[in-house]
């Protein structure tokens, strides 16, 4: 299996037209990821989680312990955090949002998957009204 392990994005900014953040796609593990002292500058979507895509039979990602820490996503649009997939086999366990800031006027989570995002935490969060 290919595994994706401790990475660290730190003191940075970013620009998108799509995701500030986009982690999954293709087949394996990512895991133990951190986020810190980022700019998102902006984007459709603060973040998207996406275990899955495509044909199931090819596979998916399992994706677990990420962190995100002062992090300012300046998505304009849509959900701030998103999971998505169409499978039960890949999962997105164990994410933390500390001291983010969301510009987004929709502040939300939405779970697009046939499976559930589990160990999803906000602290010290804020998101545009």
């Amino acid at each position: 299996t290919n595994i994706c392990e401790n990475i660290e994005i730190r003191y940075c900014d970013i620009s998108s037209c799509c995701f500030g953040i986009r982690i999954g796609v293709g087949t394996g593990t990512i895991r133990n990821v951190t986020v810190e002292n980022v700019v998102c500058l902006r984007g459709g979507t603060s973040v998207l989680f996406n275990a899955f895509w495509g044909d199931p039979a090819k596979g998916g990602v399992d994706v677990e312990d990420v962190v995100f820490r002062n992090v300012d996503f300046g998505a304009k649009w849509g959900p701030s955090v998103i999971s998505g997939g169409d499978s039960q086999k890949f999962g997105i366990r164990n994410i933390r949002f500390d001291n983010c800031r969301f510009a987004s006027g929709r502040g939300s989570v939405e779970d697009k998957g046939k499976f559930k995002t589990v160990g999803l935490v906000f602290e010290n969060c804020t998101f545009a009204r």
